[in-house]
């Protein structure tokens, strides 16, 4: 998905498929229209992990533009369709920059035959992102797309995960989509949203031969967790944030509940480009407090 990135920038990639190295030049960012597909391997990857960036090299583009990206729209450990367009892009859109997400078709392992368009309305400058006090919820949530699977697997999924949300004293709203069309495939995403409209949340993937209900208590559990830790982003959501954060035109300060794989990577990928750009303080109740100045600010 960096060719995505590169055409955004008209930059120069240079990659080859299966390395874990690549290097990308930035040339000029501008707005337009685009359509790729994520090619590795052989076959179709996944495009989960393209909308951050794009959202950040966009972002400073002065207009609208479309993207089109195709391949798994809903593909572990990235961020499903589903999470970008409910939780991600509203965050998005607190930093100044348009962010629409929708899934056109599904696709899911191992055919990641699905599509979905990313459209960003670019203002040439990105406001710093401030999250810092623990998220409170106003409503919950529980929606769940069931992709060309009997009805009662997606019912059976969304009654686990708002029954056990009630059990830990949250009511939730429900929500059943079904696609006719695209890969075979289910997902389930609970997630919360503050009086200011901003949304945490998590999702999971349905897996071949498991049981639908233990998929809408894995999410209710991760939700509930989360809402009791004390922090303002889930680590997955900032990590998701940080190449806007890092254009950003000033300092950004938010708080998380733990440092994972996803987050560590990308707050070390902008230490490299931008030494001491970085700082981040422990919470004595856990996670952690960040602060990450952008390059519009340097």
């Amino acid at each position: 998905m960096l060719r995505a990135v590169a055409l955004a920038c008209r930059g120069r990639l240079r990659a080859s498929v299966g390395s874990t190295q690549a290097s990308l030049v930035p040339g000029e960012v501008c707005h337009g229209t685009w359509e790729v597909e994520a090619r590795g391997g052989g076959g179709l990857g996944p495009v989960g992990g393209a909308v951050g960036p794009l959202a950040g090299v966009l972002g400073l583009a002065r207009g609208e533009s479309e993207v089109v990206l195709v391949g798994g729209t809903n593909v572990a450990p990235l961020p499903t369709a589903m999470m970008l367009a409910r939780v991600v892009s509203g965050w998005v859109r607190r930093m100044g920059v348009v962010l629409e997400v929708v899934e056109v078709t599904p696709g899911f392992l191992p055919r990641c035959r699905g599509e979905m368009m990313v459209r960003v309305g670019g203002r040439g400058w990105v406001e710093p992102l401030r999250a810092e006090d623990a998220f409170r919820p106003r409503r919950v949530e529980v929606e769940v797309l069931s992709s060309r699977l009997p009805a009662h697997l997606g019912e059976g999924a969304q009654k686990a995960a708002m029954e056990r949300l009630s059990a830990r004293g949250y009511h939730a709203e429900g929500k059943l989509r079904r696609a006719s069309s695209g890969d075979i495939g289910l997902v389930v995403l609970a997630r919360a949203v503050d009086s200011a409209g901003r949304s945490v949340g998590f999702s999971a993937i349905g897996r071949r031969g498991g049981r639908p209900e233990a998929v809408g208590v894995e999410v209710a559990e991760r939700l509930v967790e989360f809402l009791g830790c004390g922090a303002a982003l889930p680590a997955w959501v900032a990590a998701q944030l940080i190449p806007v954060m890092a254009v950003a035109s000033g300092v950004n300060r938010f708080s998380v509940d733990g440092l994972g794989a996803g987050l560590k990577a990308a707050l070390e990928a902008v230490a490299v480009v931008h030494p001491g750009s970085v700082l981040i303080t422990p919470r004595r109740e856990g996670g952690a407090e960040i602060r990450l100045k952008g390059a519009g600010a340097m």
